[in-house]
């Protein structure tokens, strides 16, 4: 480089660094700043040196930089993975699964951990800047564009990966007592009714899809007291995320996307986003990812979308928008780019008919619940509640600026999911990078209508930045891209080797690991269980907090419409769920932290469960006399 322009180049990248760390700690949370900052720290490095694309100083080829070259690829992304694990093991009162190992170590070995986290950080970095150093000249590699041969592998290392996975970190596992999230079991309770004659939204009021609660029914059919049914689901669901994950993997890195599955594998399933397991984004996830692989093979090999690929693309899209709707922002996302390059290439035609067959596939997604609910009487009730009562009813920050929900939702993806956060970003300078423009604009698209179809309302949970998962594999590439190639032979001990480590991490860094091995019987829906089954056909009100699991713990069926309490701004709900008390409608009535006024009921049995924070749960019993039979 030109003397002169050295100390331009030097200010431009120094201002580059500045800039994406700044944009990073506008993003970091009050409970976390300086890990953030160091994230933000790392990636700017990165990102700088790739962008002065400055070869290697010394050769790659000999055997000292190649071994410092695997290490600090493993050393940097486990230190992505773990990093904030690592503090909130270092502050274990925010961190459910850390509070309950630290605290039941001594406090000085305790302090021997922390001292243990300080000395890995500068060592991590040192191995992530060797990393940065051979970086370009890795990305200059020619992309594989097919994909291998080895399906039959493939397909054994995802379904390892996704049974390791979901069987550790999911709590509808086998290994766990019990799914407590109460997403989950107003899920499962109205599947359950949907098996049992009862219609969603006309006898039971809830607000996700009528595909989610028929899949939650098929559930209840194998378990009908736990969530073994559902845990067999969201095997289906991991296998088919992780399969098609693995061949747009394939198709920039070719066979070393071998050893990126499991990879993938841990790094989404071990997300604080993940929750306890069964979100409605977690169960899409197949879906979705078949629609980017399909997009990955147009935009990297020209190969056209068959008449059966556009039929598909919409099949999936309408399964979504019938599990929930705000997740189909995603395909508006994908279909941007390629019809821009059919329209560019001069077959306006072609795109016409692709979009005919992708609403045919929809269509054919939403003829079952036409059905359905026509026969049922209840095709209103459906598009009511399902599509008015959310789009309008839900509740929305309505004094937030559109700005402003978006920083929300980055804040929320950095908190939840920052490896997610960084690897999409990582993703995206790569694919400018490397020239491939139309592969970029068509990830930015996917990405950004994802992005806001999911905060688009202002509102954050835990479990939002679950459905980023889907661009993950994008930015697994760059690692794959540094991996040697295989040998001709499959690499069978390697990667059952890399398939063990990473069902370890699963076990390390998993926030629901505390509850492994947990009794049932210490758990407050079956302790209630055991006093309202004595009772002969018994009833059951949830009141005040959405579905703790009583219902499935109990195995009763719902007799009140509003079977529990919902996050709709519609103020005759809150009056019809009082109304039931008052009235004593349900023999049985559980509580959350709250006891209600009513003279026919009489408090029967209290526990005390931590989930989410301390929480006290109160049944009561309905006094029976001719007054109120």
């Amino acid at each position: 480089m030109d003397a002169a322009r050295r100390p331009r180049r030097l200010w431009a990248d120094l201002f580059c660094a500045l800039g994406l760390i700044a944009f990073f700690c506008l993003l970091s949370f009050p409970e976390d700043p300086a890990g953030t900052l160091l994230k933000a720290a790392l990636l700017a490095v990165l990102l700088v040196l790739v962008l002065r694309r400055r070869s290697p100083a010394g050769g790659t080829a000999g055997r000292p930089d190649r071994l410092v070259l695997r290490l600090g690829l493993a050393l940097a992304l486990g230190f992505l993975l773990c990093s904030d694990f690592l503090y909130r093991w270092a502050s274990y009162d925010l961190y459910p699964a850390a509070r309950f190992l630290a605290r039941r170590l001594p406090i000085r070995l305790n302090y021997v951990l922390y001292l243990l986290i300080a000395a890995a950080v500068p060592c991590a970095a040192w191995f992530f800047l060797r990393l940065c150093r051979a970086l370009p000249s890795a990305l200059s590699r020619t992309p594989a564009a097919e994909e291998p041969p080895c399906r039959g592998l493939a397909a054994a290392v995802c379904a390892v990966s996704a049974f390791a996975a979901i069987t550790l970190c999911s709590r509808s596992s086998f290994l766990y007592p019990f799914n407590d999230w109460v997403d989950a079991n107003c899920f499962f309770t109205v599947g359950k009714g949907m098996m049992n004659g009862l219609v969603p939204y006309r006898d039971l009021l809830e607000q996700k899809g009528p595909l989610l609660y028929f899949l939650h029914g098929l559930a209840w059919l194998v378990d009908h007291d736990g969530f073994f049914g559902v845990y067999l689901l969201e095997l289906a669901a991991a296998f088919g995320f992780l399969w098609f994950s693995y061949r747009t993997m394939a198709l920039a890195c070719g066979r070393r996307a071998l050893y990126l599955a499991p990879v993938l594998a841990l790094a989404v399933y071990t997300s604080q986003s993940l929750v306890y397991g069964d979100s409605a984004e977690e169960l899409c996830l197949p879906l979705a990812a078949w629609a980017i692989w399909r997009g990955a093979l147009l935009l990297r090999t020209e190969q056209p979308l068959s008449r059966r690929d556009g039929f598909l693309l919409g099949l999936t899209a309408g399964c979504v928008l019938w599990v929930k709707f705000t997740l189909v922002g995603f395909y508006l996302g994908w279909i941007l780019v390629p019809a821009w390059w059919l329209l560019k290439t001069g077959r306006a035609p072609e795109l016409g008919r692709l979009l005919l067959r992708i609403a045919l596939g929809a269509a054919a997604a939403t003829l079952p619940w036409l059905l359905y609910f026509g026969l049922h009487g209840a095709v209103g009730d459906w598009l009511r509640v399902y599509l008015y009562n959310n789009l309008f009813l839900y509740p929305i920050n309505q004094d937030l600026s559109l700005w402003a929900r978006v920083r929300r939702g980055l804040w929320n993806v950095n908190l939840c999911d920052t490896v997610a956060f960084a690897l999409i970003f990582l993703a995206l300078f790569r694919a400018c990078l490397t020239q491939r423009l139309r592969l970029a604009l068509h990830l930015l698209c996917m990405t950004a209508a994802a992005f806001l179809g999911v905060y688009y309302g202002g509102r954050i949970f835990a479990y939002y930045p679950f459905w980023l998962s889907l661009f993950l594999p994008f930015g697994l590439e760059i690692f794959g891209e540094l991996l040697p190639e295989p040998a001709a032979r499959r690499p069978r001990a390697g990667l059952a080797a890399l398939t063990v480590v990473c069902a370890a991490l699963c076990l390390l860094l998993t926030p629901n690991r505390d509850q492994i091995g947990e009794k049932r019987e210490n758990l407050p829906q079956f302790q209630f269980a055991e006093i309202i089954r004595q009772e002969e056909n018994p009833t059951l009100l949830n009141y005040g907090f959405l579905d703790g699991g009583f219902y499935t713990a109990a195995e009763v069926l719902p007799t009140c419409k509003v079977f529990c309490d919902l996050n709709l701004l519609i103020p005759e709900i809150r009056k019809l769920h009082v109304s039931y008390v008052k009235k004593g409608v349900c023999q049985f009535v559980v509580t959350r932290n709250m006891e209600i006024d009513a003279p026919i009921y009489v408090c029967v049995a209290e526990a005390d469960y931590f989930f989410v924070q301390d929480n006290h749960y109160r049944l009561y019993r309905r006094i029976d006399n001719p007054e109120n039979p």
